[in-house]
């Protein structure tokens, strides 16, 4: 990729910061902003170098990345090298992540209220309002993802 101009320096390090904002590393933050500004897929080495950080750093970034949906591992035909670049999907996989994290709150909340004893109202309570709110996040959740996907395929076809 070509060097970055002073305004998408600018806008890499206000994701950064942004992110550190979350208690995030900054690093990641800064490393999404880069491959959203990307217009080819990019090298670890040329993330690293346009970024100014540790290819250790970057690497461990973009493995996170890679392992949450958000950046995809591609090849080039005739290079060895791994490529990184902005998954086309990386919204939709949010809302999928959502729902495992939900899924798998409302299976330990279910767990929870099988464990209390009658003798445990309180608990009980908490624990059944966990599995309803889990429910509902999940009903939620499905719809929101198709409204999205639905909404960036208009998108794409230059249809809004």
């Amino acid at each position: 990729m070509r060097a970055l101009t002073e305004a998408e320096t600018e806008f890499v390090e206000s994701q950064g910061l942004f992110f550190e904002g979350f208690g995030l590393p900054r690093i990641g933050g800064r490393i999404l902003a880069y491959l959203l500004l990307a217009e080819e897929p990019a090298t670890l080495d040329e993330v690293a170098a346009a970024l100014k950080v540790a290819k250790a750093s970057a690497s461990t970034n973009l493995r996170n990345f890679v392992a949450l949906g958000m950046v995809d591992v591609v090849s080039v035909l005739g290079n060895r090298k791994t490529y990184y670049q902005w998954s086309p999907r990386a919204w939709e996989r949010r809302y999928d992540l959502v729902l495992v994290i939900t899924g798998a709150a409302r299976q330990l909340a279910q767990s929870g209220l099988q464990t209390a004893g009658a003798d445990r109202p309180a608990a009980r309570a908490r624990l059944a309002e966990t599995v309803a709110f889990a429910d509902y996040m999940g009903e939620a959740v499905v719809g929101v993802r198709q409204g999205w996907i639905e909404r960036l395929a208009a998108l794409r076809k230059g249809d809004t």
